[in-house]
């Protein structure tokens, strides 16, 4: 009998530590992102910890937003998918953050001499 309540008071003792380990956010505010290049777009492939907000943000070679949306906390993956048919050949940046961590992808958008290509989509990670 004493072993049973030695069990159930340990068990119920390392529960709530348990429990707490299972659902806190990572400590290093780490996230995953994949870019991909379609013509004319991008796509942008999220995954995170739960409990955590992400902001996703396209901006113009100046630094003025071209785009913004946050990643609510319920949600843990997420694709989103940027048409870059009306905008000039030029250089913009895609900057997703979750205010400890911030990860920026430089976009290319170069035309070719023949009007009747696509125009090329480099993205290159900055960090």
């Amino acid at each position: 009998m004493k072993t049973i309540k030695f069990l159930l008071l340990l068990v119920f003792l390392t529960s709530p530590i348990f429990i707490f380990s299972n659902f806190r956010p990572s400590a290093n505010g780490s996230f995953g992102a994949t870019v991909e290049t379609e013509p004319e777009r991008i796509r942008v492939l999220i995954d995170k910890p739960a409990n955590s907000l992400l902001t996703v943000q396209v901006t113009d070679q100046d630094g003025w937003p071209l785009y913004a949306s946050t990643l609510d906390k319920q949600q843990t993956s997420s694709p989103f998918t940027f048409n870059l048919n009306g905008l000039p050949d030029g250089q913009y940046q895609l900057r997703l953050s979750n205010g400890k961590r911030t990860k920026i992808s430089q976009i290319q958008l170069v035309s070719t001499g023949n009007p009747a290509d696509q125009r090329q989509v480099l993205i290159q990670p900055i960090n």
